[in-house]
């Protein structure tokens, strides 16, 4: 501010840039928009709509919903592989009968097949089971892991063991889905994973009931992913555990009465080797 000889204050404005449009303040513009003011330049900027969202709608930002996406597909992915079952169609192939009538407890898995079909059929089941599995982390892994990182093959391998149990084709009546779960949480986590499985077989080979093993085993991998992977990883541990639980339970809660069937495994693997050695 300066007086001038006649008294009068002059004011020093500062000249408008050159690459903006003279005029008034409301006049100048960036393009489209107007000039911020000074106290405007300081506010945070409003959220931006989505192209083509209702304010209903655009509840979640875009990427929100695409992580959500990618892991609704990594389970779909397991839960459609999952619906083969590998020991329908070696007990279909061999007996010309389905899987479900075959021995006490008609379950389609490597342990029903190997007790009553042979060791060879049941290693057939085994590597069908594991193979699906494998299959769909492997898919979840190339498709999803870029963007939602290695959780993708833990869905896909929850997927995968809810497709054993529960397969669309057999009216949700399927296996109890220790072959997949084994695999998954190894795929996703070696270390632990072999940890989980070694403790599962060790309590399966001492117990000789398949379905303290199929229990316990996915329940150990629990803890070790709450506390080194991270919520997300320890609660979809947590639901895969209380899924295969609820598989077992009916068998479990025989064990009192003397009906639960025990299987010695160990002793059915040391035979079939003999075997194979005295050839």
């Amino acid at each position: 501010m300066k007086t001038g000889t006649s008294g009068l204050v002059r004011i020093y404005r500062p000249a408008a840039p050159a690459s903006l449009p003279q005029g008034t303040e409301e006049q100048r513009t960036f393009g489209s928009s107007p000039v911020p003011s000074p106290t405007e330049r300081w506010l945070p900027a409003p959220p931006q709509r989505l192209s083509g969202a209702s304010d209903r709608t655009n509840i979640y930002p875009r990427e929100v919903q695409d992580m959500i996406a990618e892991r609704i597909g990594s389970l779909l992915i397991g839960y459609a592989l999952g619906n083969v079952l590998t020991a329908e169609i070696v007990t279909r192939k061999l007996t010309g009968r389905p899987c479900r009538e075959l021995g006490t407890t008609g379950n389609p898995g490597m342990a029903n097949v190997m007790a009553h079909l042979g060791f060879k059929p049941g290693i057939i089941t085994l590597a069908g089971d594991l193979g699906k599995c494998a299959l769909s982390c492997l898919l979840a892994d190339l498709l999803f892991t870029p963007a939602i990182g290695r959780i993708a093959v833990l869905y896909a391998g929850v997927g995968c063991t809810l497709g054993h149990d529960f397969p669309v084709w057999q009216k949700f009546h399927g296996g109890k889905g220790v072959a997949t779960s084994c695999l998954a949480i190894f795929l996703f986590s070696p270390l632990w994973g072999f940890v989980s499985n070694v403790f599962g077989m060790l309590v399966t080979f001492i117990t000789q009931y398949l379905c303290v093993g199929g229990a316990v085993l996915p329940a150990s991998f629990v803890i070790p992913m709450f506390v080194f992977y991270g919520r997300e990883a320890g609660f979809l541990s947590l639901f895969l555990a209380a899924v295969c639980f609820m598989e077992h339970f009916p068998a479990i809660r025989t064990i009192p009465s003397g009906e639960c069937e025990k299987i010695d495994v160990w002793g059915k693997i040391k035979a079939a080797l003999t075997k194979k050695g005295t050839k």
